[in-house]
């Protein structure tokens, strides 16, 4: 009996002592020998906060109990969450500090957390929910070309387009560098434009759709062009590079004749002098059920009769055809109805391919 409770003082002396000492197993912990971060790497939107658990552990992949400086990249905000209290279903778990990540703008930084003469840095992007960008007009006039150009950190790619709700502006042109692309809308188009074909600088390859952040007014008054009741008095329409576009709108008058063999009702000329062979894809559009088509005179009596390039029933009419360097007429036709309010023009000049 006295044997029994001699070693039962000696149990509870030793219980007593490891929880005065703290974890009994702190004798066997080395020094830092690694950091952790969970998750590793972040991506977050811009104005979003995520968390990270940082954690220090020796060689034998014990953790440490140990304060960490860090020190915060650009375009992020880093607080310490002093409330986490990292448990499992058997108690705390030692050194775990928990720290919240904000983005505050467009940007690809760290987050760098230090102990023990070891350092991790944690990699964090920041994301855009919309493209904050800069219009050289916010209400522009009909056929006016709006250049766009976007915050610090985005980048249009080819290809960049202008949305406005159900109808694509013609992109006229995307600078090389990607800081800024041009549009042409529809007359009326209004609205905050959705921007196809943007990307975050730190990923050029992964093309996203963001609305913009400022609302855009195009003019709903089409002027007429001089001169399209004629091909000696067509206007000329500049042709694009190869590779580019353009595109013109102009008010339906109709008044001119159609002097092809093909019978229209009215007509509108325009002149186009193509300087480089290759292939043009032209297209009709117009704000009416009536039936308009397209087509292409080699001189200014069209003596070869016009060819027809659209001649269906469709809205909008578009075809492509390959041309030689010269001046050429093109026609559009109204066929049957009354005129439209507007007509439009576009061309696009398809880029050579490319050599095998």
């Amino acid at each position: 009996m006295k044997r029994w409770l001699r070693g039962s003082v000696v149990l509870a002396t030793a219980v007593g002592a490891w929880s005065c000492s703290g974890d009994p197993t702190d004798s066997f912990r080395g020094d830092t020998a690694e950091i952790t971060a969970t998750p590793s790497s972040i991506f977050l939107n811009v104005g979003e906060t995520k968390s990270v658990i940082v954690q220090a552990i020796d060689d034998q992949g014990n953790p440490l109990a140990v304060d960490f400086d860090t020190a915060t990249g650009p375009g992020l905000t880093v607080v310490r969450d002093t409330n986490f209290l990292p448990t499992t279903g058997s108690g705390p778990i030692l050194g775990q500090v928990q720290y919240f990540i904000t983005a505050n703008s467009v940007v690809s930084s760290t987050f760098t957390v230090s102990t023990g003469g070891k350092t991790l840095a944690i990699p964090v992007k920041g994301t855009p929910l919309d493209v904050p960008a800069t219009f050289s007009n916010v209400a522009p006039a009909v056929n006016e070309p709006v250049t766009v150009t976007a915050s610090e950190g985005i980048i249009f790619q080819p290809g960049a387009v202008a949305i406005f709700g159900a109808d694509t502006a013609t992109t006229v042109g995307v600078a090389e560098d990607g800081s800024t692309m041009t549009f042409i809308a529809t007359p009326g188009s209004t609205g905050i434009p959705t921007l196809g074909n943007v990307a975050v600088s730190f990923l050029p390859d992964v093309p996203l759709s963001l609305p913009a952040t400022t609302e855009v007014t195009v003019s709903s008054t089409v002027p007429a062009l001089a001169g399209t009741n004629a091909p000696g008095s067509a206007p000329s329409i500049a042709i694009p590079a190869a590779g580019s576009s353009t595109i013109v709108f102009d008010a339906g008058t109709f008044t001119g004749a159609d002097i092809s063999t093909d019978g229209g009702v009215g007509a509108q000329y325009y002149k186009l002098d193509i300087t480089e062979a290759g292939d043009y894809t032209f297209t009709v559009n117009w704000n009416s059920a009536d039936d308009i088509d397209m087509e292409l005179c080699s001189d200014v009596t069209c003596s070869d009769g016009g060819a027809f390039i659209g001649a269906g029933n469709t809205i909008p009419e578009t075809d492509t055809v390959t041309l030689e360097p010269g001046t050429y007429y093109f026609d559009a036709v109204l066929f049957a109805g009354a005129a439209p309010g507007w007509v439009s023009l576009r061309i696009d000049h398809l880029a050579a391919a490319a050599a095998e």
